[in-house]
């Protein structure tokens, strides 16, 4: 009995049993991990090496190529040339990911690019256009400077969420966000310069989520007939700047933060207009004036 229970655990033991999970379990699997450490996991067993091909969540992060600035000067010859290692692998490994990449359909792509990594401004634009490609229906960009997403890309008629962090917008994205995000339901910018955002217009957009954000004095209209919940949390550099919500009748609930970096006794502050009121409503440090029902 005992040698039938050797014989077996024996067997147990060489048998690759990594690779009898299915495809479905891996991918779930897979969807928890960043994109370098998907690829790292597929080299675990035979059958898992092309996998990542298939992967339908892509989390990019430069993070995930760290530059140590330990015990180096930054004009240190040394550390520049292992800055510039670093940040040629990382450039090597989202080109490859990408260019290799199934044209099954994404369901979620994130790019989190580091400062550090902005020596080449033409990559951004090129890493959102080929990302685009796989159509995902949720984009999130981390960036940490400015950006202009690609106005008539067709993977951009699949989105049906888009975050942008710390972005700076080149231009007004509302012109795109009208026509060229056609099923698009939940929009969010957070810590980001939205000065070139003049209108927000959407026929499918319920979610509205814009926090910490910069902007000039510029009005910033809102028209979404559909939207259901909108937050706000805005910093403002004059006294001239407002928000106009308007055309949102289902309008459930919304919370308001107005901050004004420069406010003075003597200017008049901020204002928020709303042509419909939510049925909740949540302020505060909201300096200014708020007029309901129009």
């Amino acid at each position: 009995m005992d040698e039938v229970s050797s014989e077996q655990n024996g067997a147990y033991a060489g048998r690759d049993r990594l690779s009898d999970l299915s495809d479905c379990l891996l991918h779930t699997i897979l969807s928890r991990l960043k994109a370098r450490q998907v690829v790292q996991t597929c080299l675990l067993s035979r059958r898992w090496r092309h996998l990542w091909l298939d992967a339908p969540y892509l989390d990019i992060d430069s993070h995930d190529f760290p530059i140590s600035y330990a015990n180096w000067s930054w004009r240190c010859p040394k550390f520049e040339r292992m800055q510039e290692a670093q940040y040629r692998k990382f450039h090597d490994f989202v080109d490859n990911l990408l260019l290799q990449h199934s044209t099954r359909p994404l369901h979620t792509l994130r790019l989190r690019i580091d400062k550090d990594y902005h020596k080449d401004d033409s990559c951004m634009p090129m890493w959102i256009r080929r990302g685009l490609d796989c159509a995902p229906a949720v984009l999130v960009i981390h960036h940490g400077a400015s950006i202009t997403l690609p106005p008539s890309e067709p993977g951009t008629r699949h989105l049906k969420k888009l975050c942008l962090d710390q972005v700076s917008l080149r231009f007004d994205l509302g012109q795109q966000i009208t026509t060229g995000l056609p099923v698009l339901e939940d929009l969010s910018f957070r810590n980001s310069d939205l000065s070139n955002l003049s209108r927000i217009m959407s026929g499918t957009l319920k979610i509205l989520t814009i926090d910490c954000c910069r902007k000039t004095g510029t009005t910033l209209a809102i028209s979404a007939p559909r939207l259901t919940s909108l937050h706000f949390t805005i910093l403002f550099y004059n006294h001239a700047s407002f928000i106009l919500a308007e055309k949102a009748p289902y309008l459930v609930e919304a919370s308001i933060c107005l901050n004004e970096l420069r406010r003075k006794e003597s200017v008049y502050l901020d204002v928020l207009c709303w042509r419909v009121a939510p049925r909740r409503l949540w302020g505060r440090d909201v300096w200014g004036r708020v007029a309901w029902g129009w």
